[in-house]
């Protein structure tokens, strides 16, 4: 288990919509009555389970504490609700409380277990994510679970109470029988669980042994396996979710493209020595798959094939193999020039690429989580789509040879805080660093001629395009600067710390979903007359469409012309640290730099089992305020929020801990 580094540290400012401090790899938490109860966060997914056989399994109900439009949730897990995209609970947990997954609007899909008791339909409040409930009986013991109503839940804006959208009634329940059901009953069609039997396929055969779970493939009136892509399913595929291994006989010369995609329980693969190709998602989202072997007779391996494999832990190849070759586990070109896939569960925080490679193919990093460090090469040449989607780094330095950042090169990289662009970089594709929620700065060489950077915002060189604004900036507003005349895809998704943005005279272009999650995000200002503002909106409708979607929770974000550059919301929390007092007593010491007069900081204070034990307010003034909070005996961990004069939240620190309390997680 990780421990938490404890000590001084350097608060990130985290803004209104209460960004989270970015996970670990791996972190893990004893919570709950006696600390009975254990949470593990491994990138975008949440495992919950009881801590020791004499656990009752019981999830506490915790505490939300509202501060004006806003809310924190005293979960181990709420700071990490927006990189969480699927929670897994365990065999032994009776419950799911009230405000257990409360604001995870990232979550889309959640495994119950048969275990399960009762259900808090508000613990799932503002999931508006969740399309899957994955339930480990049937229909009927479904019925058997007491779920409760949700609850009414005053809103501040309007001053009146209302009943929120109840996400788990909407989604749709997988049941251990292949049927699926929605509301608040069972029942429904089926899929995944049905014994496929045997039969044929295309030009092979297939037959399959329920009681092992082993399907076999088998040449039929051909040799040759259809590629399945997304059009179409393999007559298998009904029985995806039953299937344990797979056998390739003989005679087969390929494994199709998406052949067994899904196969969630699918632990092992025995390719026969006729395999020629691996088509592209052969194996995606075989997430029980750890190992495969690879024979002398596979001559091509499409970039994809283990897309999203995220428990592999190695894999080999036969010595004899004239195309491909492993080293430590990690797929290889012989020549050792290509990189073709790095195992997600390959163990080590660190990896140097050899300097033979000249390419890295794309996703072939896709869910290192534990890979915390990559050192690349100046040899490499090219680096394909997708290639470090959900790793671990906190920062990256590109090689100087590197001629392109392809699209999603770092999708969900939650982790990333700073990346460096070569000179030798000549083009941009797409989003390369898309749900980044942690990318701080992107720095630019100087001498690169096509791009730049301006405080860490990515531009064109010439200054006229903003191509990515980094997510996890810490600034509660953004001036956009005079000359940019386009704001590109997702320049701006998931800035959550925006509450303000200034789009200046030159801009001329907006581009769709520009300010996608930028769920602060309430007020756009223009320095130009209304009738400008008109204008520029008809001949740009993406812009106008962006502006009145993009806060989805609140409604249409206020527009203002005339800007005159005074008035934008700035609040900062830096150095903030724990300290002895004069008495010998913890304390805990922190700048606030404020814009306004009669703001003020509130201190909340949480023990290890994340419980709120205490919070102490502060009054601001315009300028820097030096702070000192007493620590409440038992608290381990603490966060900042920074108030308006109007009770409105201006910013969020990350939290911290407590020095002298070694809390083993």
């Amino acid at each position: 288990m990780t421990k938490r580094i404890l000590g001084a540290l350097f608060v990130l400012l985290i803004l209104a919509a209460l960004i989270p401090a970015p996970a670990r790899a791996s972190e893990s938490f004893a919570f709950g009555e006696d600390y009975s109860m254990m949470c593990v966060i491994d990138g975008s997914t949440l495992t919950i389970s009881k801590r020791g056989e004499d656990s009752a399994g019981e999830i506490p109900t915790f505490v939300r504490v509202t501060f004006g439009n806003s809310y924190i949730v005293t979960s181990p897990w709420f700071e990490y609700r927006n990189q969480i995209e699927t929670v897994i609970i365990e065999e032994g947990v009776v419950n799911i409380p009230t405000n257990c997954f409360c604001g995870m609007t990232k979550m889309s899909s959640v495994t119950i277990p048969l275990t399960m008791r009762r259900i808090a339909a508000d613990g799932f409040l503002y999931c508006s994510a969740l399309t899957d409930i994955y339930y480990a009986g049937l229909p009927g013991d479904w019925s058997g679970i007491a779920i409760t109503a949700m609850t009414s839940v005053y809103n501040p804006g309007t001053g009146i109470f209302i009943t929120p959208t109840n996400w788990l009634t909407r989604a749709i329940r997988h049941y251990a029988d292949g049927s699926t059901g929605t509301g608040s009953t069972g029942g429904g069609s089926t899929g995944g669980n049905i014994d496929p039997g045997s039969g044929t396929d295309g030009e092979l055969a297939f037959s399959f042994e329920l009681s092992t779970g082993t399907l076999t493939i088998s040449p039929g009136d051909g040799v040759k396996m259809t590629d399945y892509d997304f059009s179409g399913d393999p007559a298998w595929f009904k029985g995806r979710n039953l299937i344990k291994k797979v056998v390739i006989e003989d005679g087969v010369t390929n494994i199709g493209s998406s052949a067994f995609r899904e196969c969630r329980n699918l632990e092992s693969v025995e390719l026969g020595s006729t395999v020629e190709k691996i088509s592209a998602y052969a194996f995606r989202l075989c997430v029980s798959l750890k190992e495969i072997s690879i024979p002398d007779s596979v001559t091509e391996i499409q970039e994809d094939a283990f897309n999203c494999c995220a428990y592999m832990q190695s894999i080999t190849v036969s010595e004899g193999n004239p195309v491909y070759t492993t080293v430590d586990d990690v797929l290889y070109t012989r020549d050792m020039t290509k990189l073709i896939y790095y195992p997600a569960q390959r163990s080590g925080e660190s990896y140097t690429v050899p300097d033979t490679v000249t390419e890295i193919a794309g996703v072939s990093f896709c869910d290192a989580a534990g890979l915390e460090e990559i050192k690349l090469p100046q040899t490499i040449r090219s680096i394909g789509s997708y290639a470090f989607e959900g790793c671990g780094f906190y920062e990256v330095e590109l090689p100087e040879g590197l001629q392109s950042l392809e699209h999603a090169l770092f999708n969900r990289c939650f982790q990333l805080e700073r990346v460096s662009i070569p000179a030798g970089v000549t083009e941009i594709n797409g989003v390369p660093f898309n749900r980044c929620t942690a990318l701080k700065r992107i720095e630019v060489d100087p001498g690169n001629k096509n791009y730049t950077d301006e405080d860490g915002v990515l531009f064109t060189k010439d200054g006229t395009e903003l191509l990515c604004y980094p997510a996890g900036k810490a600034s509660p507003s953004y001036a956009v600067p005079e000359g940019v005349g386009s704001i590109t895809f997702r320049a701006f998704r998931s800035a959550s710390c925006l509450e303000a943005v200034v789009l200046p005279l030159s801009i001329s272009q907006v581009d769709g979903d520009a300010f996608e999650d930028c769920d602060g995000l309430t007020d756009v200002y223009y320095p130009g007359t209304r009738d400008q503002w008109d204008e520029w909106n008809a001949k740009n409708p993406s812009s106008s469409s962006v502006i009145k979607s993009v806060n989805e929770d609140d409604g249409e974000i206020t527009a203002h012309w005339e800007y005159d550059g005074t008035g934008l919301p700035t609040a900062a929390v830096k150095d903030m640290e724990t300290i002895e007092d004069q008495d010998s007593d913890l304390a805990v010491s922190v700048t606030v730099r404020c814009g306004e007069d009669d703001a003020s900081a509130w201190l909340c204070q949480f023990s290890e089992t994340g419980k709120l034990i205490g919070f102490d307010r502060r009054a601001l003034t315009d300028g820097e305020n030096q702070l000192t909070y007493a620590v409440v005996e038992g608290a381990v961990s603490y966060r900042l929020v920074v108030m308006s004069k109007d009770a409105e939240p201006m910013c969020e620190s990350s939290d911290g801990m407590v020095p002298g309390h070694d809390a083993e997680s």
